[in-house]
Protein backbone atom coordinates (compact mmCIF):
# COMPACT_ATOMS: atom_id res chain seq x y z
CA UNK A 1 0.00 0.00 0.00
CA UNK A 2 1.29 3.44 -0.93
CA UNK A 3 1.04 5.68 2.08
CA UNK A 4 0.76 8.71 -0.20
CA UNK A 5 -2.33 7.17 -1.78
CA UNK A 6 -4.08 5.29 0.99
CA UNK A 7 -5.60 5.65 4.42
CA UNK A 8 -3.38 3.42 6.58
CA UNK A 9 -0.06 4.96 7.64
CA UNK A 10 1.65 2.67 10.15
CA UNK A 11 4.95 4.53 9.82
CA UNK A 12 3.39 7.74 11.19
CA UNK A 13 2.42 6.15 14.53
CA UNK A 14 4.44 6.67 17.69
CA UNK A 15 6.49 3.77 19.00
CA UNK A 16 3.88 3.02 21.67
CA UNK A 17 1.06 3.24 19.14
CA UNK A 18 2.93 0.83 16.85
CA UNK A 19 3.30 -1.69 19.66
CA UNK A 20 -0.40 -1.45 20.49
CA UNK A 21 -1.42 -1.69 16.84
CA UNK A 22 0.79 -4.72 16.19
CA UNK A 23 -0.70 -6.47 19.23
CA UNK A 24 -4.21 -5.69 17.96
CA UNK A 25 -3.42 -6.93 14.45
CA UNK A 26 -2.11 -10.22 15.84
CA UNK A 27 -5.28 -10.67 17.92
CA UNK A 28 -7.35 -9.87 14.85
CA UNK A 29 -5.45 -12.37 12.71
CA UNK A 30 -5.99 -15.12 15.26
CA UNK A 31 -9.72 -14.43 15.58
CA UNK A 32 -10.30 -14.13 11.82
CA UNK A 33 -8.14 -17.11 10.82
CA UNK A 34 -11.05 -19.56 10.34
CA UNK A 35 -12.67 -17.00 8.01
CA UNK A 36 -9.45 -16.64 6.04
CA UNK A 37 -9.09 -20.39 5.72
CA UNK A 38 -12.65 -20.85 4.49
CA UNK A 39 -12.09 -18.15 1.86
CA UNK A 40 -8.83 -19.76 0.71
CA UNK A 41 -10.64 -23.05 0.34
CA UNK A 42 -13.46 -21.40 -1.63
CA UNK A 43 -10.94 -19.68 -3.88
CA UNK A 44 -9.08 -22.92 -4.59
CA UNK A 45 -5.85 -22.70 -2.60
CA UNK A 46 -4.09 -26.08 -2.56
CA UNK A 47 -0.79 -27.57 -1.49
CA UNK A 48 2.15 -26.77 -3.76
CA UNK A 49 0.89 -23.42 -5.05
CA UNK A 50 3.08 -20.33 -5.27
CA UNK A 51 1.33 -17.55 -3.34
CA UNK A 52 1.52 -13.75 -3.22
CA UNK A 53 0.29 -12.31 0.09
CA UNK A 54 -0.22 -8.64 -0.75
CA UNK A 55 -0.35 -6.27 2.21
CA UNK A 56 1.04 -9.01 4.44
CA UNK A 57 1.51 -6.77 7.49
CA UNK A 58 2.89 -8.55 10.53
CA UNK A 59 3.17 -11.91 8.74
CA UNK A 60 0.79 -13.88 10.96
CA UNK A 61 -1.54 -14.75 8.07
CA UNK A 62 1.43 -15.30 5.74
CA UNK A 63 2.68 -18.08 8.00
CA UNK A 64 -0.71 -19.80 7.89
CA UNK A 65 -0.77 -19.43 4.10
CA UNK A 66 2.68 -21.01 3.96
CA UNK A 67 1.55 -23.98 6.02
CA UNK A 68 -1.47 -24.47 3.77
CA UNK A 69 0.48 -24.09 0.51
CA UNK A 70 3.53 -26.15 1.57
CA UNK A 71 5.68 -27.23 -0.24
CA UNK A 72 4.70 -24.22 -2.32
CA UNK A 73 6.27 -20.87 -1.46
CA UNK A 74 4.69 -17.64 -0.20
CA UNK A 75 5.93 -14.14 -1.01
CA UNK A 76 4.70 -11.49 1.43
CA UNK A 77 4.71 -7.87 0.24
CA UNK A 78 4.04 -4.77 2.33
CA UNK A 79 4.93 -1.11 1.96
CA UNK A 80 5.93 -0.73 5.61
CA UNK A 81 9.47 -1.88 6.39
CA UNK A 82 8.57 -1.75 10.10
CA UNK A 83 5.78 -4.25 9.48
CA UNK A 84 8.13 -6.46 7.50
CA UNK A 85 10.62 -6.51 10.37
CA UNK A 86 7.82 -7.86 12.56
CA UNK A 87 6.86 -10.37 9.86
CA UNK A 88 10.40 -11.74 9.63
CA UNK A 89 10.61 -11.95 13.41
CA UNK A 90 7.31 -13.84 13.57
CA UNK A 91 8.43 -16.16 10.76
CA UNK A 92 11.58 -17.02 12.71
CA UNK A 93 9.54 -17.70 15.86
CA UNK A 94 7.18 -19.97 13.94
CA UNK A 95 10.06 -21.70 12.10
CA UNK A 96 8.26 -21.37 8.77
CA UNK A 97 10.80 -21.62 5.97
CA UNK A 98 8.76 -21.32 2.78
CA UNK A 99 8.14 -17.54 2.97
CA UNK A 100 10.04 -14.56 1.57
CA UNK A 101 9.12 -11.04 2.64
CA UNK A 102 9.89 -7.92 0.63
CA UNK A 103 8.98 -4.26 0.56
CA UNK A 104 6.74 -3.02 -2.24
CA UNK A 105 3.68 -1.01 -3.22
CA UNK A 106 0.44 -2.59 -4.41
CA UNK A 107 0.59 -0.18 -7.34
CA UNK A 108 4.09 -1.21 -8.43
CA UNK A 109 4.59 -4.96 -8.09
CA UNK A 110 7.97 -5.88 -9.51
CA UNK A 111 7.53 -9.54 -10.42
CA UNK A 112 7.61 -11.27 -13.80
CA UNK A 113 4.37 -12.12 -15.55
CA UNK A 114 2.65 -15.35 -14.44
CA UNK A 115 4.69 -15.63 -11.22
CA UNK A 116 1.97 -16.95 -8.92
CA UNK A 117 -0.79 -19.54 -8.68
CA UNK A 118 -2.67 -17.68 -5.95
CA UNK A 119 -2.97 -14.10 -4.72
CA UNK A 120 -4.26 -13.27 -1.23
CA UNK A 121 -5.29 -9.71 -0.39
CA UNK A 122 -6.50 -9.24 3.17
CA UNK A 123 -7.87 -5.99 4.64
CA UNK A 124 -5.95 -3.91 2.09
CA UNK A 125 -8.49 -2.62 -0.43
CA UNK A 126 -10.21 -0.50 2.24
CA UNK A 127 -7.02 1.57 2.49
CA UNK A 128 -6.34 2.09 -1.22
CA UNK A 129 -7.49 5.23 -2.99
CA UNK A 130 -7.61 3.50 -6.39
CA UNK A 131 -8.24 -0.25 -6.02
CA UNK A 132 -8.99 -0.58 -9.73
CA UNK A 133 -5.38 0.38 -10.49
CA UNK A 134 -4.17 -2.70 -8.62
CA UNK A 135 -6.24 -5.25 -10.54
CA UNK A 136 -4.20 -5.25 -13.81
CA UNK A 137 -1.05 -5.96 -11.79
CA UNK A 138 -2.67 -8.90 -10.02
CA UNK A 139 -4.06 -10.27 -13.27
CA UNK A 140 -0.62 -10.03 -14.89
CA UNK A 141 1.13 -11.76 -12.00
CA UNK A 142 -1.20 -14.77 -11.93
CA UNK A 143 -0.64 -17.79 -14.11
CA UNK A 144 -3.49 -18.83 -16.41
CA UNK A 145 -6.01 -20.56 -14.17
CA UNK A 146 -4.58 -18.75 -11.14
CA UNK A 147 -6.85 -17.84 -8.24
CA UNK A 148 -7.41 -14.65 -6.29
CA UNK A 149 -8.96 -14.15 -2.85
CA UNK A 150 -9.70 -10.64 -1.58
CA UNK A 151 -11.02 -10.31 1.96
CA UNK A 152 -12.09 -7.05 3.56
CA UNK A 153 -14.41 -5.35 6.01
CA UNK A 154 -17.42 -3.15 5.36
CA UNK A 155 -18.57 -0.59 7.89
CA UNK A 156 -22.17 -1.38 7.07
CA UNK A 157 -21.69 -4.89 8.42
CA UNK A 158 -20.97 -3.91 12.06
CA UNK A 159 -23.93 -4.37 14.42
CA UNK A 160 -24.14 -3.72 18.16
CA UNK A 161 -26.89 -4.48 20.63
CA UNK A 162 -27.24 -2.40 22.63
CA UNK A 163 -25.38 0.16 20.50
CA UNK A 164 -23.69 2.89 22.54
CA UNK A 165 -24.57 6.42 21.39
CA UNK A 166 -20.86 7.19 21.36
CA UNK A 167 -20.24 4.47 18.80
CA UNK A 168 -22.60 6.11 16.31
CA UNK A 169 -20.69 9.39 16.51
CA UNK A 170 -17.33 7.61 16.52
CA UNK A 171 -18.23 5.53 13.46
CA UNK A 172 -19.26 8.64 11.54
CA UNK A 173 -16.01 10.41 12.47
CA UNK A 174 -13.81 7.48 11.50
CA UNK A 175 -15.64 6.94 8.20
CA UNK A 176 -15.12 10.62 7.35
CA UNK A 177 -11.45 10.50 8.37
CA UNK A 178 -10.73 7.36 6.36
CA UNK A 179 -12.48 8.70 3.29
CA UNK A 180 -10.58 11.99 3.61
CA UNK A 181 -7.32 10.00 3.45
CA UNK A 182 -8.37 8.07 0.35
CA UNK A 183 -9.75 4.92 1.96
CA UNK A 184 -13.11 3.20 1.55
CA UNK A 185 -14.76 1.85 4.72
CA UNK A 186 -17.53 0.32 2.57
CA UNK A 187 -15.26 -1.62 0.22
CA UNK A 188 -16.35 -5.14 1.26
CA UNK A 189 -19.52 -5.10 -0.84
CA UNK A 190 -17.55 -3.86 -3.87
CA UNK A 191 -14.82 -6.53 -4.01
CA UNK A 192 -16.58 -8.76 -6.53
CA UNK A 193 -17.10 -5.86 -8.92
CA UNK A 194 -13.38 -5.09 -8.83
CA UNK A 195 -12.55 -8.68 -9.74
CA UNK A 196 -15.13 -8.80 -12.51
CA UNK A 197 -13.90 -5.51 -14.00
CA UNK A 198 -10.33 -6.80 -13.74
CA UNK A 199 -11.04 -9.70 -16.09
CA UNK A 200 -11.49 -12.50 -13.57
CA UNK A 201 -14.07 -15.22 -14.11
CA UNK A 202 -16.04 -17.45 -11.73
CA UNK A 203 -16.34 -14.43 -9.44
CA UNK A 204 -18.25 -14.94 -6.21
CA UNK A 205 -18.81 -12.64 -3.24
CA UNK A 206 -18.94 -14.38 0.13
CA UNK A 207 -19.79 -13.05 3.55
CA UNK A 208 -18.81 -14.72 6.80
CA UNK A 209 -20.11 -13.52 10.14
CA UNK A 210 -18.19 -13.43 13.37
CA UNK A 211 -19.86 -12.44 16.64
CA UNK A 212 -19.11 -11.87 20.28
CA UNK A 213 -20.86 -15.18 20.98
CA UNK A 214 -18.09 -16.87 18.98
CA UNK A 215 -15.05 -15.27 20.58
CA UNK A 216 -16.27 -13.52 23.73
CA UNK A 217 -17.39 -9.92 24.15
CA UNK A 218 -14.15 -8.59 25.64
CA UNK A 219 -12.03 -10.25 22.95
CA UNK A 220 -14.27 -8.76 20.27
CA UNK A 221 -14.10 -5.26 21.73
CA UNK A 222 -10.31 -5.48 21.83
CA UNK A 223 -10.26 -5.87 18.04
CA UNK A 224 -11.31 -2.25 17.50
CA UNK A 225 -8.50 0.08 16.41
CA UNK A 226 -10.25 3.24 17.63
CA UNK A 227 -9.16 4.97 14.43
CA UNK A 228 -5.54 5.19 15.53
CA UNK A 229 -4.13 5.32 12.00
CA UNK A 230 -6.58 8.04 10.90
CA UNK A 231 -5.95 10.53 13.68
CA UNK A 232 -4.03 13.75 13.11
CA UNK A 233 -3.83 17.24 14.64
CA UNK A 234 -6.52 18.23 12.15
CA UNK A 235 -8.66 15.22 13.04
CA UNK A 236 -8.47 14.64 16.77
CA UNK A 237 -10.66 11.71 17.80
CA UNK A 238 -9.33 11.52 21.37
CA UNK A 239 -12.50 12.76 23.09
CA UNK A 240 -14.67 10.33 21.14
CA UNK A 241 -12.26 7.48 21.81
CA UNK A 242 -12.29 8.17 25.55
CA UNK A 243 -16.10 8.13 25.57
CA UNK A 244 -16.43 4.94 23.59
CA UNK A 245 -13.84 3.14 25.71
CA UNK A 246 -15.92 4.01 28.77
CA UNK A 247 -19.10 2.81 27.04
CA UNK A 248 -17.39 -0.43 26.05
CA UNK A 249 -16.58 -1.03 29.72
CA UNK A 250 -20.29 -0.59 30.45
CA UNK A 251 -21.18 -3.22 27.86
CA UNK A 252 -18.92 -5.71 29.63
CA UNK A 253 -20.93 -5.58 32.85
CA UNK A 254 -24.33 -6.01 31.21
CA UNK A 255 -26.03 -9.41 31.61
CA UNK A 256 -25.85 -9.81 27.83
CA UNK A 257 -24.56 -7.64 24.98
CA UNK A 258 -23.85 -8.65 21.42
CA UNK A 259 -21.65 -7.51 18.52
CA UNK A 260 -21.50 -8.99 15.06
CA UNK A 261 -19.52 -8.15 11.95
CA UNK A 262 -19.74 -9.43 8.41
CA UNK A 263 -16.41 -9.99 6.66
CA UNK A 264 -16.64 -9.94 2.89
CA UNK A 265 -14.52 -11.94 0.49
CA UNK A 266 -14.46 -12.10 -3.29
CA UNK A 267 -12.87 -14.99 -5.13
CA UNK A 268 -12.13 -15.36 -8.81
CA UNK A 269 -10.05 -17.11 -11.44
CA UNK A 270 -7.82 -15.87 -14.23
CA UNK A 271 -8.94 -17.56 -17.48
Amino acid sequence: MDNSAGSYAFETLTEREREQELARLKRQAAVFLPLDQSCWEAAGLTSGMSVLDLGCGSGVVSCELARTAYPGKVTGVDLSESMLEQARWFQDCQKVNNITFQQGSAYELDFPDASFDFVNIRLLFQHLDEPSRVMPHLYRLLKPGGRLCALDADDGGVIFYPEPDSFVAFRQAVVAAQQARGGDPFVGRKLGSYLQAGGFTEVKTLINNITSDDVGLETFLNLFSFGVSFQSPQNDLSDLVAKIRKDFETLLVLPYAWIGVGIFAAVGRKP
